[in-house]
């Protein structure tokens, strides 16, 4: 009976040691991603008031998790850490009348979360923003560093695509040719390999 409750101790610890063993090691992974999304719109289309454009965004989102050797299922959080804009239009043009902006994201059937934005809006100061030619491919001198909601956006950018609205208020008509609005964003992708 000693010999047969040896043996099953035995068993058992060498199953313990094998199934530990060969027990793969998780190790938290993160990184970011980069994107950058142009707003375009011309004299008469932007008027005083609400104005919203959207743009749609191919995420790209499968390449960077295969490359990172993960998957949806084990991506804990994708959250935006940084929104700039800058606005390149005609030489010397003066964008003042658009000083307020936000940034919405939808997907899928992701209802629609404001991701980034800048103020004051009717606070009666007005920021210039001198907007240099449209060849250029640094529009503004500075880039306009947004306030982050910090939303976790991983069902978001999960989809192939992510559509960017911004919101803008302007208290006049644009009279100027054509503006665009460049926003880059990065989001930070956060999982376990």
């Amino acid at each position: 009976m000693k010999k047969i409750t040896i043996g099953i101790a035995g068993l058992a610890l060498v199953s313990a040691t094998i199934f530990l063993g060969c027990k793969k090691k998780r190790s938290t992974v993160e990184y970011d991603l980069n994107y950058s999304t142009n707003f375009v719109f011309s004299a008469g289309t932007v008027t005083t008031g609400v104005n919203y454009i959207w743009t749609p965004v191919t995420t790209n989102i499968q390449s960077s998790l295969d490359a990172n050797k993960l998957n949806g299922n084990i991506v804990g959080e994708i959250t935006c850490t940084a929104f700039n804009m800058n606005i390149k239009g005609p030489t010397g043009a003066n964008v003042s009348v658009l000083k307020d902006y936000e940034f919405y994201m939808a997907a899928g059937t992701q209802k629609e979360v404001r991701v980034a934005y800048c103020q004051p809006w009717a606070s009666g100061v007005v920021t210039t923003q001198t907007a240099i030619s449209s060849t250029a491919s640094t529009g503004t001198a500075t880039p306009i560093t947004m306030q982050i909601e910090g939303t976790n956006l991983k069902n978001y950018f999960l989809e192939s695509a992510v559509k960017v609205k911004m919101k803008t208020y302007p208290t006049a008509t644009v009279s100027a040719s054509t503006y665009t609005v460049n926003a880059t964003y990065t989001v930070h992708v956060k999982g376990i390999q």
